[in-house]
């Protein structure tokens, strides 16, 4: 977990470094009207999908226990200011079978990542 934790770090602060300031305001980000998306359509495909969906359905296709992703996307949750998108994430992802084999494990996470991103591109902004 220790490397998947380390990723998700440093991809988090290079998406922090690399985004507008106009995407937070005084109390965190900005979120849509029902609190689970980021206002900002360009952090839809690299911290919603890419990351986040990538790394939680990957854990579950590799067996990771559901309560190391859940404190993880608690934390997430909290950081980014977002109203349970992650924990509701992982609950999917968790919710989905586990396949033996790497073709269908790439293509569970694929199409996870894809319906997380379409998502959050699709909330009322």
């Amino acid at each position: 977990m220790n490397k998947f934790k380390k990723g998700l770090c440093c991809f988090a602060l290079v998406l922090l470094q690399a985004q507008p300031l106009q995407a937070q305001d005084s109390e965190g980000m900005k979120v849509t009207a029902d609190g689970l998306y980021p206002l900002n359509d360009e952090w839809c495909g690299p911290m919603i999908g890419d990351l986040m969906a990538s790394l939680f359905m990957t854990m579950r296709q590799l067996g990771k226990p559901m309560s190391e992703a859940m404190a993880e996307a608690s934390s997430s949750d909290e950081v980014f200011g977002l109203d349970g998108t992650f924990r509701a994430m992982v609950i999917e992802a968790y919710e989905a079978p586990r396949f033996s084999t790497v073709e269908h494990k790439e293509s569970a996470i694929a199409d996870f990542v894809n319906k997380w991103t379409l998502s959050c591109y699709k909330a009322p902004r």
